[in-house]
């Protein structure tokens, strides 16, 4: 566990805060930045104004490490994230520890950390993995309760579920209540162990959930009474498409596969093992199906569809995957051994994905044709291992060159890609330097969550032009941040403004206005 931890820590800290924040990124950190500021750590702010769209607990956990850190970042804004990707290996190490045996608790969670579902979500700013650790945490906690002989663990099992429960529901909203109980009924359709719901204890459960979920949100309720209303939007009326993001019914079962890669073919070997080899108990094997296939069922009944939104689904066949690698062996059969020999196609593969890489994007073409190496000479290392049954160490060969490339990219590609397209991010820079400390800077019609985070001050939103005209008019040192171009002629209503400085972002032109009456800085 020591050693998956540190390889954990090594692929989610490295080059944490080098990248600037994506979009969803920006608002998450800078409702964590609001929250401990104008939000006095109860409501999430948003350019000064409540923000109850999404519940605070991972603001509260962001704010907190925020202050233990000596203020926000991107690095402070992005570790809930990896605590969180570590969080959930470690509960699926431990759960197939019991479940299975130490060889496929020990692979799973190599599994799971070179996932793509890890890589590439556990460094986000963002609150999906947190989301993933929670759902995980309860329905591993099921389980254990439902399995449990004796009252008193089973009691803290079933305990362990309604608070992770809660505690999910705090993080995004209900979407975790909806996976476990989708996940609970479908294992108990097909299993009579998935039957005992007694070992949930529901009663004092409920009692408990209520106890973690209900002070937050009849404070935010008695306080700003729109909460109820944005609530119903972001779960229910989000589910029923009155959200947007709408994506067809299918589109879970050809996109939620890419989180479980590079071990997609994994996934079904590892439902083979527990079938025919009996790897895992039937009923472990259902509990997992039920998990995964059952959650994606009931995601895709959500009109509005985004693939980090798969990341709860996600765990179950990761752990598959590893049940799948564990019963690996020296392959005997010629099938098997044709099947080792087409591996050896990813070898030219990878240098030739480098060089076309490096062609491409000259720029970084030191770094790509180093990762294409490391790709290349460890997938052949992994190849030979596993030629000679020695499977344990092919995996180990295959996780040491997710970690090269992967330091690779996150190093010296990403960040440079990123930066490129963060013109919001220089946009808050640019005012924090070159504006007075006491200037009035205000949005137009909608706030841009990376710009009041870069900048580093807030900057209320003005609704309209009958706003935009009262506030001119007291305002010292007045700016107006024109978010989309088309607006301009309210804003001119209320009154003429001269543009100080614009922003080509992505084909929307932003602009800084100020009162044209004032003289230009």
């Amino acid at each position: 566990m020591a050693v998956l931890i540190a390889y954990g820590a090594a692929t989610g800290l490295a080059y944490l805060g080098s990248a600037p924040l994506l979009s969803h990124e920006g608002l998450a950190a800078e409702r964590t930045r609001e929250l401990m500021t104008v939000g006095g750590w109860i409501m999430p702010h948003l350019g000064g104004r409540p923000d109850a769209r999404k519940p605070p607990l991972p603001f509260w956990i962001g704010g907190a490490l925020a202050v233990a850190a000596g203020g926000m970042s991107e690095w402070t804004a992005r570790l809930p994230s990896v605590a969180a990707s570590l969080g959930t290996m470690v509960l699926l190490v431990l759960w197939m520890r019991r479940v299975a045996d130490l060889r496929a608790a020990v692979i799973t969670g190599v599994i799971y950390l070179t996932s793509a579902a890890a890589l590439v979500y556990g460094r986000r700013a963002e609150v999906d993995m947190q989301l993933a650790f929670w759902t995980t945490a309860a329905l591993v906690s099921a389980w254990l309760a439902l399995q449990e002989p004796d009252r008193r663990r089973q009691l803290l099992f079933a305990a362990g579920m309604w608070a992770s429960l809660a505690l999910g529901v705090l993080t995004k909203g209900p979407l975790p209540l909806g996976i476990a109980a989708v996940a609970l009924l479908a294992a108990a359709l097909f299993s009579r162990e998935a039957r005992r719901i007694g070992r949930l204890h529901p009663l004092p459960g409920v009692l408990l959930f209520l106890a973690v979920v209900l002070p937050w949100g009849l404070h935010v309720i008695l306080q700003w009474p729109k909460a109820a209303e944005v609530w119903y939007i972001e779960s229910a009326g989000r589910y029923v498409g009155e959200f947007g993001h709408y994506k067809p019914w299918h589109y879970y079962a050809t996109r939620a596969p890419v989180l479980w890669l590079p071990w997609l073919p994994l996934v079904a070997y590892g439902v083979y093992a527990a079938l025919r080899r009996e790897a895992v108990r039937r009923a472990a094997l259902v509990f997992l199906l039920a998990w995964g296939v059952g959650g994606l069922v009931f995601l895709s009944f959500n009109a509005g569809k985004r693939l980090h939104y798969a990341l709860v689904a996600a765990p179950p066949f990761l752990v598959l995957a590893g049940i799948g690698a564990a019963g690996l062996r020296q392959p005997v059969t010629r099938a098997g051994r044709w099947l080792l020999a087409s591996h050896w196609l990813l070898v030219p593969a990878a240098m030739g994905g480098g060089i076309w890489a490096a062609w491409a994007y000259p720029e970084f073409r030191a770094a790509v044709l180093a990762a294409a190496c490391v790709a290349a000479v460890g997938i052949a290392c992994a190849i030979l291992l596993a030629g000679q049954g020695r499977m344990a160490a092919a995996l180990a060969a295959v996780a040491a060159v997710v970690l090269g490339v992967h330091l690779i990219a996150a190093g010296h590609v990403a960040p440079a890609l990123a930066a490129r397209e963060d013109v919001q991010g220089r946009m808050g820079r640019w005012l924090a330097a070159e504006l007075p400390a006491d200037a009035d800077v205000r949005f137009f019609r909608e706030p841009m969550a990376r710009v009041l985070f870069s900048a580093g001050r807030i900057m209320p939103v003005l609704p309209d032009a009958e706003a935009a005209a009262a506030w001119r008019t007291t305002a010292r040192q007045a700016y107006l941040i024109l978010v989309n171009a088309g607006d301009r002629a309210d804003a001119d209503r209320a009154g003429p403004w001269q543009e100080v400085r614009a922003w080509d972002d992505g084909g929307e032109r932003r602009a800084l206005l100020r009162p044209a009456s004032e003289p230009r800085p």
